[in-house]
Order: C-alpha cells, then structure tokens, then sequence
C-alpha cells in the first residue's frame, strides 16, 4: 500500500507541475525553481521540519505575489493568475511534503530490514545456533583471549547416527541443539550446526572435565525432552588452540561447506 500511494503522490506531483506550464515563461520558471529548490532541502530533514519548511515557503511566496501585484497595479481578472499560480505551488509543495514522509519512511524500513538480515545471518532461523561464518569469527576472537591467558579450547563434534529415521531427524537436530544452547554459557562458548546431521560446541578455556561435564548435561537434558536409550549422536572431542585450523580440517573431511 506504501509503495501504491507513493506512485499516486509522485504522479500527482508531475501533474501538478506540469498544469504550471500554462503560466508565461517568467513565472513558470520561478514556480518550478521553487518548488524544486524546496524539495531538494526536504530531503535532508524529517518530516517535522519540513512541514515548517512547507508552511513558510507558502507564506513567504504568497506575500511576495502580494506585494508584486500591489507594485504592478495589478487589479481585478489580473489577480486571478497569480492566486492560481499560489494555489498549484501549495499543491505542489504539500505533494513534496508527503513524497518525502513516504521516502523516509521505506529508506527506514529498508535499514531496519538490512539490520534484521544481519541479525538473520548470524544464526540459524530454526535452531538459533550461530551461522557457520558467525561461530568461526567469534571463535577467532575468543582464541585470541585464551592465547593471552594461557588458555585452551574444547572443540565437540555431533554427529547423528545413521539410523535415525528420517521423519524424525529434523525434530531431533533441533532438540538436541536447543538442549547444547541451554547447557553451554551462553555468553562464553559458542554452537553451530552447519549441516542437518552435524553440531560444533566450542568450549572456551575449558579442560577435559570441563568438557565431560558439559556432555553429560547435554545427555541429561535430552532424556527429559526424548526417550531413547543412548545419545543419537556420536560424539568426537578435539583440545585446540587454533580453532580455525581444527574446523577447517574437520568440514573438509566431511565435506561440509565453508
């Protein structure tokens, strides 16, 4: 609907300069110099502002007709033309007005729209784990940290087992995501799931019993959720210091992706 009135808005517009052309020369060209110059400086303020901007350029310019025809003894039918001309600039100029509001209003939903993809990069829309690219460049950043703490990481592979049927496996994949996310600190240690089989978890300056703990909770948290004998996923543990090197090797071995 925005975008209809602002066609409607824009060809009103032209329609509205363009009926100025029954003026003389002189006057068509001040007219349109006007309403141009004007709408050139609405581009740069809000709405607000601009409807000040609007009334004050209808009053200025109406006094200056004025004053013109009062200088130019300019009476009766004579008057007519320029009442007309103030009446079509008004039109034109409120037509501004409201093209610009509507302009500002899509490039606002565009950047709002722009922010949310970011967003929506980031993470899984699904399962809300981190975008692949996400885990790594966090990952990168949080390794730094450990460097100079003298710290290192815990690098986890889930891998679901092959027979796991499959009207249940994307049921499962988020589940079992959701139960990694509520285990890990979530403003320390990061999860990624760049495939429907597979999950990364990256524990930050975390040893191996650190890392056991974190399993077995994980294990807890899905008997709660799903019955099941043994964990649906296997599990394979990597101690790193350069997450980068250890999760290339890892997706180029399982062809996952980068």
């Amino acid at each position: 609907m925005k975008n209809e009135r602002l066609y409607i808005l824009m060809a009103c517009w032209a329609l509205s300069v363009g009926v100025q052309l029954i003026f003389p020369p002189t006057l068509f060209f001040v007219q349109i110099s006007i309403i141009l110059v004007v709408l050139f400086i609405m581009t740069g303020f809000r709405t607000s502002f601009n409807f000040f901007i609007l009334l004050t350029t209808i009053l200025v310019y109406g006094f200056a007709l004025t004053i013109y025809a009062f200088n130019q003894q300019i009476h009766d039918q004579g008057q007519y033309q320029y009442i007309l001309a103030h009446v079509l600039l008004t039109i034109s100029l409120l037509l501004s007005w409201l093209m610009i509001h509507d302009l500002n209003s899509l490039k606002q939903k565009l950047q709002e729209l722009q922010v949310r993809l970011q967003l929506l990069e980031k993470y899984d829309a699904q399962t809300k784990a981190l975008s692949l690219q996400e885990f790594k460049e966090r990952g990168l950043l949080i390794e730094t940290g450990m460097r100079r703490r003298g710290e290192k990481g815990q690098l986890l592979l889930f891998t679901m087992k092959k027979d796991i049927p499959l009207a249940v496996q994307a049921s499962l994949r988020q589940e079992f995501i959701k139960a990694c996310l509520q285990t890990v600190r979530s403003k320390f240690d990061l999860v990624t799931s760049p495939t429907e089989e597979s999950v990364f978890i990256f524990l930050q300056g975390t040893d191996e019993m650190g890392r056991k703990i974190v399993i077995n909770r994980i294990i807890k948290t899905m008997k709660e959720n799903i019955n099941f004998l043994s964990l649906p996923y296997h599990i394979e543990m990597y101690e790193t210091e350069n997450l980068k090197e250890t999760l290339d090797s890892l997706l180029r071995e399982r062809e996952i992706s980068l």
